[in-house]
């Protein structure tokens, strides 16, 4: 529904009194076109000048625009109507990495706007992992796509401000990883499958590696969800070992445990896959309950040992 408190900020009421006395019903009185909303209403920097409404193929289109430019109920700051039209463009086109984009200074012609709140769009994009700012003679503005190592370090993050438990880490691995196993071994590549080999013979298992092994399983499902939701989780699959309470004898446990499950994928047996990442996932729960740490945090307070 469109806000006519926007559109008309002067009431009819108000209209009427500002007519000259002269004026009669069918007197036509000029006065100053109306601006958009996103260019009457910009909150911008003070060097900013009002923008004029962005061209067609660069405005921000759909629900998710609309929520995103007017979060919280605020007025859009004039970075933000940069930020979301370039952030459409590549999704809704999805524009390939390394495809250029318009210059910085392309962009303050485009909107009328600042250098500094141009710049200021462009740091966005460039923090979320949607553009490459390049410097020099060769430079520009070009096309990336995020990098799941951000989503990862953001999850570690809430987890560790959230004080999101072992426990509850332990819960979720169990509840999900083993499908997982089960889909890598309907899934998986030839290429995926030797490097699930590879990895799992390490004796005994380096605890890099591991996490690195269990995202290598994510990878071959074949399932863009569990992927990126297992990937994401890598920073804190690396975190959650408690090197201290580790023996040599868990060691050699997991490394059995890895082996077993990725020789199952490898062999293409699903149910077999499946039942050998349960049983390494119940020994893992066990273990965070019988050392106590089921109320730990995933991440550690302090460094480990």
């Amino acid at each position: 529904m469109v806000n006519r408190d926007v559109l008309e900020p002067v009431s009819s009421r108000a209209r009427a009194r500002r007519l000259p006395q002269n004026a009669d019903a069918g007197t036509r009185v000029a006065r100053p076109a109306l601006r958009s909303h996103a260019a009457s209403r910009l909150v911008g920097g003070g060097h900013d000048r009002p923008a004029p409404v962005p061209p067609r193929t660069f405005r921000p289109t759909g629900r998710g625009s609309i929520q995103m430019i007017q979060r919280r109920g605020q007025l859009p700051k004039a970075s933000d109507i940069v930020v979301e039209a370039i952030r459409q463009k590549i999704l809704v086109e999805r524009l390939p990495v390394g495809t250029r984009l318009p210059s910085e200074a392309e962009l303050v012609e485009e909107y009328g706007l600042g250098r500094v709140t141009v710049r200021e769009a462009l740091r966005i994009l460039e923090r979320d992992g949607l553009v490459d700012v390049r410097r020099g003679p060769h430079g520009g503005l070009f096309v990336r796509h995020a990098d799941i190592a951000q989503v990862s370090d953001a999850l570690a993050l809430m987890f560790a401000l959230r004080n999101t438990t072992l426990g509850e880490f332990a819960a979720f691995r169990l509840a999900v990883e083993p499908e997982v196993a089960r889909l890598a071994a309907l899934n998986a590549t030839d290429e995926q499958r030797a490097a699930l080999v590879a990895a799992a013979s390490d004796e005994p298992p380096v605890l890099q590696r591991t996490a690195d092994l269990h995202s290598m399983i994510a990878e071959a499902c074949g399932n863009d969800v569990h992927e990126m939701v297992l990937k994401g989780l890598h920073v804190s699959l690396a975190h959650h070992f408690r090197r201290e309470l580790i023996t040599d004898e868990h060691k050699a446990g997991t490394g059995r445990a890895h082996r077993k499950i990725a020789g199952c994928i490898a062999a293409g047996d699903a149910e077999g896959a499946q039942r050998a990442m349960t049983k390494h996932l119940e020994v893992y729960a066990a273990y965070i309950r019988d050392n106590g740490l089921e109320s730990e945090p995933i991440v550690p307070s302090g460094p480990q040992r």
